[in-house]
């Protein structure tokens, strides 16, 4: 999150300098959407500990790329481009729903699991399924 984060403001930067920024969408928009990742992460993750460094080094090669994208994007032609990246996206996704769509077929893996009837007090039997260090 925090490298998609530190990517997003630094490539902003010069649309917000050429007064290409709609403030209002990114005020009704942009800012809800951010606040409520930080709460879910929060919320999911509290107690996971952060690779710093990694973060770190993927933050410098997407600031690099954006560097690297503001120049080609000058001297390339933009309908080429777009095309090329819609193409990309589509590949990208595509390998994506194959590679997930696998995880999607498989069954569970079967552990070892036994049924032991438990004597109640009350007239409806129960049922105790438990694993073999039961």
């Amino acid at each position: 999150m925090a490298i998609v984060g530190a990517i997003s403001i630094v490539g902003a930067i010069p649309y917000a300098r050429s007064k290409q920024v709609d403030w209002r969408s990114v005020w009704l928009f942009g800012l809800p959407a951010m606040i409520g990742t930080f709460i879910s992460a929060w919320l999911g993750e509290h107690g996971l500990s952060v690779d710093w460094a990694t973060i770190g080094l993927f933050i410098a090669i997407g600031l690099g790329g954006c560097f690297v994208g503001q120049r080609l994007n000058a001297r390339l032609n933009q309908r080429v481009l777009k095309q090329v990246f819609a193409v990309f996206l589509i590949l990208i996704g595509a390998f994506v729903i194959v590679k997930e769509s696998g995880k999607l077929l498989q069954f569970p893996p079967r552990e070892s699991v036994s049924a032991v009837a438990v004597k109640s007090t009350s007239s409806i039997p129960y049922m105790h399924f438990c694993s073999d260090d039961c």
